[in-house]
């Protein structure tokens, strides 16, 4: 991301169960960071805080800093795309079910003034 600020940050947050599975991840731009370069584990997650200060610097997966270095302002790691969760058989009711019950009401208020 392009960053006005001093630090591209990020911010990554694991399951610990079932191990890895991603439940946060940020992208940020800050002057003062909470943590320059900071790992923490607790009962639920795991969880990694990076800084750099290159333009563009954070496109990578936080916890791994890819294969040039060991230095996340040189790091060559790919951008990490988190995919968005699926719509689910019961979303997809719900959604139907409130698109129906809105046209049923709304309908008749819309023809009633034409």
């Amino acid at each position: 991301m392009n960053c006005p600020k001093k630090y591209c940050t990020i911010m990554r947050q694991e399951l610990l169960d079932p191990a890895g599975k991603v439940n946060t991840f940020t992208r940020g731009c800050e002057d003062e960071p909470t943590f320059l370069d900071h790992e923490e584990t607790d009962s639920t997650f795991k969880s990694f805080w990076r800084s750099c200060t290159e333009e563009l610097c954070n496109n990578w997966d936080a916890v791994n800093y890819g294969s040039n270095s060991n230095n996340p302002d040189r790091a060559g790691g790919a951008n990490f795309i988190a995919k968005g969760l699926e719509p689910n058989a019961a979303t997809m009711k719900k959604a139907s079910i409130m698109l129906i019950v809105t046209f049923i009401f709304i309908f008749p208020l819309i023809t009633k003034f034409m």
